[in-house]
């Protein structure tokens, strides 16, 4: 970087740059002032800069903490902050946040993933203004730039407005893996940086069963040879591993995360990317998520094959649809005999929330012989609630309208919907609804339509 100074210009190197910018979490936090909208990312636990920012609660007031699907308490959900910080969970809430949001009544600001920044390009909107976000990063490679690690998201949109800058840095494998796109940020844009070892997290691990391998079978009848996937987490994400894909050759991969499921198939010469006509031999996508094994992050790192981009970029429906034969497979929680379908709430409990299902369900249904596939269980709690319901219950969030849902999947087989009449709807998901409720379905079927 260069400076000038009353004795002429002079150069100073990114490593004396950082070494300059090194600072405490008390000094890096001491540039939030009363008022600023702070963002931590998502996948981003600001260990130590969220305890040094919560502990100026008796100096600061109306601070709006806008925090990115949070994995665990970093001291915003549990305690009571009072007037000093406002907190809102930004987008999504996921499984964690939603649990806070039940009982503690923390706001949410819903977007679609694609067009979280929209306002800063339509004249309708007044762009948002950020004030800070806090990162976390990998320490500096020999160019100065630090990786995002696994996860990019929309950390970049967020760096790049935001008026300043704190990454705390992390030398972990998880954080230093580097990869082809967007996922790095240079030294020059953060404006602090914090030394700081976090404490380790542990992504859930979910168990499958028969009946998630009969919805997988069914699944894998819907996928051709060539078609580009994306799969949203829970079940979806669990399908490679279920065997859905085992037969298939030359799959294509454009998916906002990379799991170990998609990894496997890219390991195996499965997902090659070979017929993609938008970045093809790439597999596209805004990171790895549930990616712990130390192989599986030495594959990721620097392997040419994978191509990371911003959640705008990749979200984008106009990009999605861009794929010829994309295939969209997200895990919802309930629909209803129209095709309505919930995946944020029942009633008015929030649940994890859609995240990137309402992009891909529509981008994947305008492509060129694309489809969408909502994938589910057929009952809940134990067999005695089904999951496929006359009508949403009240204050339930209508995630994906009925005009845009394609393919339903349970473990009793495929429905087809786009098309279909409203009675026609009802038929095709009363067959594939428990035997145990079609009955109900079929009498609530003939009293609505």
């Amino acid at each position: 970087m260069q400076f000038v100074g009353k004795g002429g210009s002079y150069i100073v190197s990114w490593q004396d740059e950082y070494k300059a910018k090194c600072v405490s979490p008390e000094e890096a936090v001491k540039v939030i002032e009363s008022g600023d909208t702070v963002v931590i990312p998502v996948a981003t636990e600001a260990q130590a800069l969220s305890r040094a920012l919560l502990n100026r609660e008796d100096e600061l007031k109306n601070v709006n903490v806008l925090l990115r699907m949070p994995r665990f308490d970093l001291g915003w959900l549990g305690g009571d902050v009072g007037d000093a910080f406002n907190v809102i969970l930004d987008t999504q809430p996921a499984s964690f946040g939603a649990k806070f949001m039940n009982e503690k009544g923390l706001d949410l600001i819903p977007f679609l993933y694609g067009l979280r920044f929209k306002g800063e390009h339509d004249a309708r909107r007044m762009a948002e203004d950020i004030d800070v976000v806090m990162i976390v990063v990998s320490p500096p490679d020999e160019n100065g730039l630090c990786s995002f690690g696994l996860y990019l998201s929309h950390k970049k949109d967020y760096t790049s407005r935001a008026k300043k800058v704190l990454a705390e840095v992390c030398d972990s494998p998880a954080m230093r893996v580097r990869t082809p796109g967007d996922n790095y940020i240079h030294t020059s844009d953060i404006d602090f940086f914090v030394e700081h070892i976090p404490a380790p997290i542990q992504e859930p691990q979910q168990k499958h069963d028969q009946l998630d391998k009969r919805v997988a079978e069914y699944v894998s009848t819907l996928v051709r040879d060539g078609d580009t996937l994306e799969l949203g987490p829970g079940l979806a994400a669990s399908l490679p591993g279920l065997g859905t894909f085992n037969d298939k050759r030359d799959l294509g991969i454009h998916s906002p995360i990379i799991g170990p499921g998609l990894l496997d198939l890219i390991r195996r010469g499965i997902a090659t990317g070979r017929c993609k006509n938008l970045h093809p031999g790439k597999a596209v996508s805004s990171g790895f998520r549930w990616v712990e094994r130390e192989e599986d992050i030495s594959f990721i790192d620097g392997n040419p094959v994978f191509e990371v981009r911003s959640s705008s970029y990749v979200n984008d429906i106009r990009v999605i649809a861009s794929n010829d034969r994309m295939v969209a497979i997200n895990g919802i929680l309930a629909i209803d005999l129209a095709g309505q379908i919930a995946a944020d709430s029942i009633g008015t409990r929030m649940f994890g929330g859609a995240g990137g299902q309402v992009d891909f369900g529509i981008g994947s249904v305008l492509s060129k012989g694309g489809c969408s596939i909502a994938v589910l269980r057929s009952t809940a709690s134990k067999g005695t609630i089904s999951r496929i319901v006359s009508s949403l219950e009240p204050g339930t969030i209508v995630s994906l309208p009925w005009t845009f849902v394609d393919y339903v999947v349970t473990e009793y087989g495929i429905a087809k919907l786009l098309g279909k009449s409203r009675r026609q709807r009802a038929e095709e998901l009363i067959a594939i609804a428990h035997p145990d409720f079609q009955g109900e379905l079929a009498i609530q079927a003939k009293r609505l339509f």
